[in-house]
C-alpha cells in the first residue's frame, strides 16, 4: 500500500510595489526600531529631512511623523507595533487606494504590518536598515524588499561561502594586462606622481589626499578634474566647502576656479571694484574667460554636486555615476559628509562614512578622491602616522587604497612673490608623498606651485627647475666648512702632483 504524502508548498515571498509611501513608512519604522532612549528623536528628524518634500507633504506621512514625535517627546520610545496601532485608520486601509492605482492596497498594508513586527526582532534591525540604504542608493525597491522579506520570514541569516583560489582570478593575466596598459587608471595629470603611483589611481579605488588648511587641496582637485575633462572623461565634484558666490549673478566657486584655471587668468586678478571706480577688464581677459567657460560647458563632462551630503545620498550619486560612465568623484572634503543619527565629532560615524565610500567605489567602479584636512609640517612629510587620524578619522588607513599627503611652505611662496627682481618670483614647489599604495614605487615627488595663479603644475612637463630648498644658518655654516676643506685638500693634491712632475722631469722628462 502506497502512502501519499501531502507537502505544503512554501509560501511565496511577499511582493513590494515601488510606492513612495511604503518606502517612507519602512524607513521610519526601521529607524524607530533601531533607536532607543531620548536619542531616538534626532535620527528620525534627520531621516525626515532626507526625504523628498513632495513625499512628506502627504497628509498620511504627516500623521505618521506626528504620532511618532508625540510619543517620543512624552518620554517614551514606542515599539514599532505601538506605532502601527496608533496610526490613523486611513493609513492602514483606505489611504493605500489613493496612493496605489493598481488596487494593491491590501497587499501593501499586510506587508507593512509584517515588516513592523519583524523589525521588532533584534537580529533583523540591521537587515532592514541595510535594505532602506540600498533603496536610497538607487536599487529597485521591489527587488530589494522582496529579498528582504523572504530572508526575514525564513528566519535564516544569509549564508557565507569562502572562494577557492581557482575562483579568485588569474594573477598572471592581471600582471600582463597591467603591463600592456589594459587595466584602467585614473591619471592625476602629473607625470612623476603617476609613475610613482604605478600609472595613477586604479579605477574603482578609494584615495585620500591630506593637506593643511589653505595650501591648495581644492586647487589640486580642480587641476585633476580639468585633466580628465580634456580627455573627455566624466568627473563629478562634490563640494561641501565651496558654494555659490554672492551678487546679482552668482556662479559656483568650483566652476569659477575651473574656468579661471582653464583660461590661464590669475585668481588674484579677480578683485572687487566700486560703482564709482569699477575695475577695467581687458578684452583679452574677457575673451579668455568666455572661451574657457564655453569649452567647459560644451564638453558636459564636469558636474558639481553640493546638495544632500548624507553618506547614503553620496553612495547613490556614485551608483548613478557608474550608470552614466562617470570615472572620478572628488569629495571636497571628508568633513562635510554626514550620516543620519550621528553626533558631531563621533569618530565611529566618521569611520563608517569612510568605509561606505570605499565600498561604493569598489562596487561601482568609480574612483573616489577624498580630500582631508590634516596637521602636517615639513619635518614629518610622508610619514603614515600623519594621516592615521585625519581630523578624527581613527583607523582610516585600513579603508583607503591609496593615501597621499602634500605640503608646501606658504610663507616662503608669499615672501618670494614680493621680490620683483626675481624672474621666477611666482614659482615655488611642494612635496607630494605617497604613504600608502597598492602598486608603483611610492616615495615623494616635487610639484610646482604658481603663486600668481594659485595652482599646482607639473614640473616635468613645464621644464621649470624646482627651486633649491632653503638652508638654515647652521646648514650654511656646515656647507661652507665642507667646501673649505675640499679646497684645502685639492690644493694639497695639486702641490703633490707638482712635486711628482718635477722629479719626473729631472729624470728624463714625461713621455
Amino acid at each position: 500500500m502506497t502512502q501519499t504524502l501531502n507537502h505544503k508548498p512554501a509560501p511565496a515571498p511577499a511582493q513590494f510595489a515601488d510606492v513612495p509611501l511604503e518606502r517612507a513608512v519602512l524607513g521610519l519604522i526601521v529607524n524607530l526600531a533601531a533607536a532607543s532612549g531620548p536619542d531616538a528623536l534626532p535620527p528620525l528628524e534627520s531621516a525626515i529631512e532626507c526625504m523628498p518634500a513632495d513625499l512628506m507633504s502627504h497628509p498620511d506621512h504627516q500623521a505618521i511623523w506626528g504620532t511618532i514625535r508625540t510619543m517620543i517627546q512624552a518620554g517614551e520610545v514606542p515599539a514599532p507595533l505601538e506605532v502601527s496601532r496608533s496610526l490613523p485608520a486611513s493609513v492602514r486601509q483606505s489611504s493605500w487606494d489613493d496612493v496605489v492605482e493598481d488596487g494593491s492596497a491590501t497587499v501593501l498594508g499586510d506587508n507593512l504590518k509584517r515588516l513592523v513586527g519583524l523589525a521588532r526582532v533584534r537580529g533583523f534591525v540591521g537587515a532592514c536598515t541595510a535594505a532602506v540604504a540600498e533603496v536610497g542608493e538607487g536599487a529597485l525597491p521591489d527587488e530589494v524588499m522582496t529579498q528582504l522579506m523572504a530572508r526575514l520570514e525564513s528566519g535564516v541569516p544569509g549564508t557565507a561561502r569562502a572562494v577557492s583560489t581557482r575562483e579568485s582570478g588569474d594573477a598572471l593575466e592581471y600582471i600582463v594586462d597591467l603591463a600592456e596598459g589594459r587595466v584602467p587608471m585614473i591619471s592625476t595629470g602629473f607625470k612623476e606622481l603617476d609613475f610613482r603611483l604605478g600609472g595613477g589611481f586604479e579605477a574603482g579605488s578609494f584615495v585620500i589626499l591630506g593637506m593643511k588648511t589653505n595650501v591648495g587641496k581644492s586647487k589640486f582637485a580642480v587641476s585633476v578634474a580639468l585633466h580628465h575633462v580634456r580627455m573627455m572623461q566624466r568627473v563629478t565634484y562634490l563640494s561641501g566647502e565651496l558654494q555659490k558666490t554672492g551678487g546679482p549673478r552668482p556662479v559656483h566657486r568650483v566652476k569659477l576656479m575651473a574656468v579661471l584655471s582653464a583660461a590661464r587668468v590669475p585668481g588674484r586678478n579677480v578683485r572687487r571694484g566700486t560703482p564709482d571706480k569699477p575695475l577695467v577688464i581687458s578684452p583679452e581677459t574677457r575673451k579668455a574667460v568666455r572661451d574657457a567657460q564655453q569649452w567647459l560647458d560644451d564638453t558636459g563632462m564636469f558636474s558639481i554636486y553640493d546638495s544632500n551630503m548624507d553618506v547614503t545620498a553620496v553612495v547613490s550619486l556614485i551608483r548613478r555615476m557608474s550608470r552614466e560612465d562617470g570615472r572620478l568623484l572628488i569629495v571636497d572634503n571628508l568633513d562635510h559628509i554626514t550620516m543620519v543619527g550621528a553626533k558631531p565629532g563621533d569618530w565611529a560615524a566618521k569611520d563608517e562614512v569612510v568605509r561606505r565610500l570605499m565600498a561604493a567605489a569598489h562596487k561601482y567602479g568609480v574612483t573616489v578622491l577624498a580630500l582631508a584636512q590634516i596637521k602636517l609640517d615639513k619635518s614629518t612629510v610622508g610619514q603614515l602616522s600623519d594621516i592615521e587620524d585625519l581630523g578624527g578619522y581613527k583607523g582610516i588607513a585600513s579603508h583607503a587604497d591609496t593615501m597621499l599627503t602634500a605640503w608646501r611652505d606658504r610663507k616662503e611662496a608669499e615672501e618670494k612673490a614680493q621680490d620683483r627682481n626675481d624672474p621666477n618670483r611666482w614659482i615655488t614647489s611642494g612635496t607630494f608623498s605617497i604613504v600608502k599604495r597598492r602598486s608603483g614605487v611610492g616615495g615623494s615627488v616635487q610639484v610646482g606651485w604658481n603663486e600668481e595663479h594659485g595652482e599646482w603644475f607639473d614640473l616635468q612637463s613645464s621644464g621649470v627647475t624646482a627651486p633649491a630648498a632653503p638652508r638654515d644658518a647652521e646648514m650654511e655654516q656646515l656647507v661652507g666648512e665642507v667646501q673649505d676643506e675640499m679646497l684645502r685638500s685639492a690644493k694639497v693634491q695639486d702641490d703633490r702632483f707638482d712635486s711628482l712632475f718635477e722629479i719626473v722631469d729631472q729624470r728624463g722628462g714625461r713621455q
